[in-house]
């Protein structure tokens, strides 16, 4: 799939999350760690699952009360999410990847136009992710 962008709903990518959340609410917390690790294994992230890992870090700062300035679509947010704060970190670093020019499709694609609404975004949400308060251990 092509990547419209700006943003990761902004285009064809994320009908297959959605479908996915869709049919399985039930499991949309392993569905979203998925995503998000997905990505970071990966030695290189094409753009869908670039734009898959992108928005399932959107859902996580969306589940641990950090909203963009944009709402994000109903379709993702009306899902059933329980507690994602543990995938904080994991959303942080799976953020770092998909802006990494050599390991994101995602990232070259926006590299070779003007990076800075795609760099700005990922940029912000690492920001929103920072300020999430993370669980105490045991």
């Amino acid at each position: 799939m092509a990547f419209d962008g700006p943003g990761p709903f902004d285009g064809d990518a994320c009908a297959f999350l959605q479908i996915e959340l869709e049919e399985a609410p039930e499991d949309a917390e392993a569905i979203i760690e998925d995503m998000l690790a997905g990505a970071i294994e990966m030695p290189y992230v094409e753009v869908d699952e670039g734009v898959w890992a992108w928005i399932a870090a959107e859902l996580v700062a969306h589940h641990c009360g950090r909203e963009p300035e944009r709402p994000l679509p109903s379709a993702f947010t009306d899902v059933p999410v329980k507690d994602v704060s543990d995938l904080v970190p994991l959303a942080k670093e799976s953020l770092g990847v998909i802006a990494d020019l050599e390991r994101s499709e995602l990232a070259q694609l926006w590299s070779e136009g003007n990076p800075d609404p795609f760099a700005q975004r990922l940029e912000e949400l690492q920001t929103r992710l920072a300020s999430v308060e993370l669980p105490a251990d045991g």
